[in-house]
């Protein structure tokens, strides 16, 4: 949540040049220990991305994708 905090900032002043952001989360499906398990009593859903989401302004800029996705960024661009 602090890098969405930081990156929102950094675009709302220009700071470094920063025009835009995404928060990406690179998690395997076969993590269901981190994909299903949300720890703060703040947040509600029932996986992390339906409690980010959930207090999320601005959901275009957050994105859940698996590691081959990330790691190739022509799948990046066909992905999404």
């Amino acid at each position: 949540m602090s890098h969405t905090l930081l990156a929102w900032k950094l675009t709302e002043n220009n700071d470094h040049d920063c025009s835009d952001y995404y928060n990406i989360h690179v998690i395997q499906k076969e993590n269901k220990e981190l994909l299903e398990n949300i720890t703060s009593s703040y947040l509600k859903g029932d996986s992390i991305k339906e409690a980010l989401r959930a207090v999320l302004k601005n959901l275009d800029k957050y994105l859940t994708i698996p590691p081959i996705v990330f790691e190739n960024t022509l799948l990046v661009r066909i992905y999404y």
